[in-house]
């Protein structure tokens, strides 16, 4: 048994009814026209629900050739090695997305990865960071063993102001730590969840940044 199923939902269709939800969501900064790139895609739940002019994926799964859907132009890499998609820094990427990417990286594979979407991010495009609040989860956030570094808000926000981005919006809490939790068999509510102005049982942070150089 692998990672990937012992981690995830085993009810792949309120997944994806989870994740139409939140990339309506993240729509609003994400224009129809745009060319997306999504690091660590994994079943690719965000990049092909996702509106957009062009869709890249990356990860280092195999499967990703079976998960993303034909439109979306795909490399199996270490997400360190993306420079090696060439394609990417010749299109040139408006949006960046990530979801529970960065715990699993050391601190200087973070820096590296974050210097490197630099490299291909558009003047004015964003990275939009889906992760795991420590502050908000340190209970069992070590529960998972690929977990290698912690990020609250706040350090995050740091990190990323000190490699040149400036900060759009930062939601502390934006949805339950996992998506194994109840909500995720209640996937008709998240619509409704995302509206809350407080939101129980939130363990994840959403920050959007810009590159403004």
């Amino acid at each position: 048994m692998d990672y990937y199923s012992i981690r995830l939902n085993k009810n792949s269709s309120d997944r994806v009814k989870t994740w139409i939800a939140l990339s309506k969501y993240l729509s609003r900064y994400i224009p129809s026209n745009s060319t997306v790139l999504d690091i660590a895609a994994g079943e690719c739940l965000f990049i092909n629900n996702i509106v957009a002019g062009k869709k890249f994926a990356v990860d280092s799964d195999e499967r990703l050739k079976f998960f993303a859907d034909k439109n979306v132009q795909i490399k199996v890499c270490n997400a360190l090695d993306l420079l090696n998609f060439k394609l990417l820094k010749r299109e040139g990427i408006d949006i960046v997305f990530s979801s529970n990417f960065l715990e699993h990286l050391s601190m200087i594979e973070c820096q590296q990865l974050l210097r490197k979407i630099m490299q291909i991010l558009n003047k004015g495009g964003l990275i939009i960071l889906m992760q795991p609040n420590y502050r908000y989860c340190y209970k069992n956030y070590w529960d998972d063993f690929t977990h290698k570094t912690a990020f609250s808000h706040t350090s995050l926000v740091e990190l990323l102001l000190s490699e040149g981005y400036k900060i759009k919006k930062c939601y502390r809490k934006f949805m339950p730590l996992t998506l194994n939790s109840s909500l995720a068999s209640l996937s008709f509510l998240v619509p409704i969840y995302l509206r809350l102005p407080f939101k129980p049982m939130a363990g994840q942070m959403l920050i959007v940044a810009e590159k403004i150089n």
